[in-house]
């Protein structure tokens, strides 16, 4: 049954995405690489943000040590879609609340030159990219407490949505039984203390 939750937010979400698999126009009026920099920056140092992410090492720790679930987004810098997705919903505080409180959140540029130990293995960032299955970006993989992948997401994800996943992730709805359509539409409840 699990199996089948997490097909059902697989193709639900993916049905409603969309995702770079080709560079982006840089003269598109998208926001600009600098802009996202600039304003993730004065976010993370006007308040304690998970906007730039935790390094992998570091994020991966304090996931073991709170036991908290994972969110890894996997972008590039020349992607638009990564780029709409980190001004629509990164910057926006329903999400950055969420994510501060209920995750450890990871962010990866595949472009990276870093090394990332990952399940015994070294690997650069777009190799772990393709030990998670990211074929387009940006792709949100969500781990759960104990580090195992629940579903991979690819495309932009509206925000309403974003926090949808969120919450039937956290809450682990889909150990419940509960349908990601269910728990969207509000008609079970999975979360502690009845609601949703």
């Amino acid at each position: 049954m699990m199996k089948k939750a997490i097909c059902t937010v697989a193709a639900m979400v993916f049905l409603s995405t969309i995702s770079c698999t080709e560079r982006s126009d840089p003269g598109s009026s998208e926001m600009s690489r600098d802009a996202v920099v600039s304003q993730g920056t004065a976010l993370a140092q006007g308040q304690a943000v998970p906007y730039g992410g935790y390094p992998f090492k570091e994020g991966m720790d304090l996931a073991r040590k709170t036991g908290r679930p994972v969110v890894l987004y996997f972008f590039t810098t020349w992607c638009g879609y990564c780029r709409a997705m980190d001004k629509m919903v990164f910057y926006d505080g329903q999400v950055i609340e969420e994510l501060r409180d209920r995750f450890v959140y990871i962010r990866i540029d595949t472009e990276g030159t870093g090394i990332i130990r990952y399940k015994n293995h070294q690997l650069r960032p777009s190799e772990l990219a393709l030990m998670m299955g990211v074929q387009g970006f940006p792709t949100t993989v969500y781990l759960d407490k104990n580090q195992a992948p629940v579903t991979r997401i690819p495309g932009f994800i509206q925000k309403n949505m974003f926090l949808d996943l969120l919450g039937y992730i956290g809450d682990e709805c889909y150990n419940k039984n509960v349908s990601f359509d269910h728990y969207t539409r509000g008609s079970v409840a999975c979360r502690k203390g009845g609601g949703r």
